[in-house]
């Protein structure tokens, strides 16, 4: 594996005796690894000492289990973070035999660490002490500029809310499972900060929440100037119409993204009619089929990210089908639809015909759909012309007798984008498990080797996985990860491949040998005589798949011939 770049173990078990020796050898000959994940559920503590040792100084992202935080009682984890300096994103999640100990030794390693920008850590039960030591070491690490917290526990937020107050240079903070009453303490720090970007807070509910905790937080808000993104989860039930309201008149509307539990009537009502557009990223709806005027109003969440509809035993057809598709046609912020509901086969091809034109939704659930020969050819449609959806989960009314089940896999031949599928509830049927995870691996494969070209692979089958892939948002996401890249940089390395292969697609597709662009006489760029505006034309046209891959040529071998000589 010496070209290796990014690996991820998940749910990794190492038994003693020899397993995370010869894992810690594989380990050493990956010299060009940038990004590690091991989650282990189980790992003895001599033998995470061995594979903290083994790691190389090349690797960038890493993600581990607080298993790796017991050898030495943090001592050994914290060492090598303190003189890790090619560091810059470190994930560190929390397991039941995580030791106060261990974590206020890291803590202390984090001080002495100069390159790291993100921290996460996901799953520990933080104590005050604890908290309060996390804060004073990120405090002391200037290159951070993104924490994650996400605490299994009721903990308070105070500590982190002093570090904010304290303005260190951190831009982004994600603080989850605090509690309510810890608005108050962001109020006061939000009031002092001025380099702070976004602020990411799940505090947990409790009863009686006064609405007023969050109208302090947001006139705090509106006295800030630095914040340009606050995500605001779990807003208490019952007080969601208030909090729009202190949104519009502290005139936070506009930076502010919040979540909800959970909607139901008559409270959906009540939000969904809200004059003024505001931004809920989540909505989740939980009830009967809300009215056509209720469901008319989803297109003032401009805002929204992810939507799920469980809708009880009723049909959902009619208007309310209109509405829903509607929104599904125009929205353009929505990446997760979760639609689980019971319809007809006309609604359903009502549903379908929005769905086909968003350009939006990344990952797709639908639940107890029915499904006709017409709305089979809108799946097809659908699944033949996205670009965007990668994940797709479908689990229609009579699974064994829909038609889902054997065109499925026939369809998913005509995309390359979808990284997985899933038919449910639970497919009994083997060979068309084993179909569709023909075509997700197939794509997987050549999304990476598209990867690999926009990073400088070269040759026909790099060129020609990028040519189906490159109009994919899945790329740019997966280009930031393989190289470390900001969502602009990789959106632009993206455009200048494309560019490249357009004006060099005869040398990618093994045609010629060489580069077939030159200057004219007067300074313009040609392509041998053809102008490049006129081969952009026809290129428009043609793929790399179009074009019948050469045959080898065998290697011309002289064979001298054989003197013969005669004796005498």
């Amino acid at each position: 594996m010496p070209f290796l770049r990014s690996l991820s173990f998940v749910r990794l078990l190492i038994n003693p005796g020899g397993s995370a020796e010869h894992l810690a050898t594989a380990l050493k000959g990956t010299s060009v690894l940038t990004s590690l994940k091991l989650n282990c559920s189980s790992v003895d503590p001599s033998d995470a000492k061995h594979l903290l040792q083994s790691l190389g100084s090349s690797i960038a992202e890493l993600c581990v289990s607080g298993h790796f935080l017991q050898p030495g009682g943090g001592v050994v984890f914290a060492n090598y973070v303190a003189q890790n300096v090619t560091l810059k994103k470190l994930h560190v999640e929390g397991c039941v035999s995580s030791e106060t100990t261990d974590l206020d030794n890291f803590f202390k390693g984090l001080q002495s660490n100069n390159s790291l920008e993100e921290l996460c850590l996901n799953g520990f039960s933080l104590a005050k002490p604890e908290m309060e030591s996390l804060a004073e070491s990120v405090a002391m690490l200037r290159s951070l500029k993104l924490l994650e917290v996400w605490d299994k526990g009721d903990v308070g937020g105070a500590p982190l809310a002093e570090l904010v107050g304290r303005n260190t240079g951190l831009r982004e903070l994600r603080f989850s499972a605090g509690l309510v009453r810890s608005y108050d303490a962001f109020a006061d720090a939000i009031r002092k900060n001025t380099t702070l970007e976004k602020l990411s807070l799940n505090l947990v509910q409790h009863k009686n929440v006064d609405v007023r905790v969050y109208q302090r937080f947001l006139e705090a808000l509106s006295c800030n100037k630095s914040l340009q993104r606050v995500t605001l989860r779990n807003i208490c039930n019952g007080l969601q119409t208030a909090f729009c309201h202190i949104l519009h008149e502290t005139g936070t509307e506009a930076r502010v993204d919040f979540d909800t539990d959970k909607y139901e009537a008559p409270d959906l009502a009540g939000v969904l009619s809200y004059p003024e557009p505001f931004n809920l990223r989540y909505l989740c709806i939980w009830s009967e089929v809300p009215t056509p005027s209720a469901l008319q109003q989803l297109v003032n969440f401009h805002q929204l990210r992810n939507l799920s509809m469980y809708l009880g035993d009723d049909l959902v057809e009619g208007d309310a089908a209109t509405c829903i598709a509607l929104f599904l046609a125009s929205t353009k912020t929505l990446r997760e639809a979760t639609l689980e509901f019971k319809t007809t086969k006309e609604s359903t091809h009502t549903l379908l015909k929005g769905i086909s034109y968003n350009r939006s939704i990344s990952e797709l659930n639908i639940d107890r759909w029915s499904f006709g020969p017409a709305e089979m050819d809108l799946v097809h449609q659908i699944i033949k012309a996205n670009t965007v959806l990668r994940s797709l989960n479908i689990c229609p009314r009579n699974c064994k007798k829909s038609p889902l089940l054997e065109l499925l896999p026939k369809y998913l031949l005509d995309n390359d984008h979808l990284l997985r599928v899933h038919m449910g509830p639970v497919l009994a049927n083997y060979p068309v498990t084993q179909q569709l995870q023909e075509v997700t691996r197939r794509n997987l494969s050549r999304l990476y080797r598209a990867v690999l070209f926009v990073t400088g692979s070269r040759g026909r089958r790099y060129a020609g996985a990028f040519d189906r892939v490159c109009a994919s948002p899945t790329l740019i996401k997966e280009v930031m990860k393989y190289a470390s890249e900001s969502e602009e940089a990789a959106t632009q390395r993206v455009r200048s491949h494309k560019t490249y292969l357009d004006q060099h697609f005869w040398v990618e597709v093994g045609v010629v040998r060489g580069a077939m662009m030159c200057e004219n006489s007067n300074g313009g760029v040609q392509l041998d005589q053809i102008g490049l505006d006129n081969w952009l034309c026809i290129r428009q046209f043609l793929k790399v798949a179009d074009i019948r891959e050469p045959p080898a040529q065998a290697a011309a071998t002289y064979r001298p011939r054989k003197r013969r000589y005669h004796s005498r």
